[in-house]
């Protein structure tokens, strides 16, 4: 076999084995999450999503705020979250640092995972529909989830 045959053999061994492997890989599917969320009282319903440690000690640090949602009564807002993996509510950061503030114009409520009916977890939402890379979460807040906050000053 002369050298350029080698070359040759070789190149169409080289190309079926790269043919053969990307055929043979399997594509990580993304996941989108939905967390939408449902104004079911009388008034403005507004939260805001932070990242930092204010959460320890109750303090809200303005440099911290990363995002804010504003749901009118009667009104629905929809966050979309996409990761390798589905995620939880409001990590649109990848840090375990975040907590909410929410209110209505007279109550507020500050939300740092710490009671059993967070919208930091995911077991207080609903799970209206699912698929393998899709799923939808529902909040709906009545004036009930008001109840135990603190008047705004």
């Amino acid at each position: 076999m002369t050298m350029n045959m080698k070359k040759i053999v070789l190149s169409m061994f080289v190309g079926c084995m790269v043919i053969f492997g990307c055929s043979s890989c399997t594509v990580d599917k993304g996941h989108t999450t939905y967390y939408t969320y449902v104004n079911q009282t009388a008034s403005t319903i507004t939260i805001e999503c932070y990242y930092g440690d204010g959460w320890v000690e109750e303090i809200v640090n303005p440099d911290d705020l990363y995002e804010t949602l504003t749901i009118q009564p009667g009104d629905k807002s929809t966050v979309k979250l996409y990761a390798m993996v589905f995620c939880l509510p409001f990590r649109w950061l990848n840090s375990p640092d975040v907590y909410l503030l929410v209110h209505n114009g007279q109550i507020k409520v500050f939300d740092d995972e710490s009671a059993d009916d967070s919208l930091l977890i995911m077991e207080t939402y609903t799970l209206t529909s699912e698929s393998e890379t899709v799923r939808h979460y529902e909040y709906v807040f009545t004036d009930d989830y008001f109840t135990d906050g603190e008047p705004i000053e």
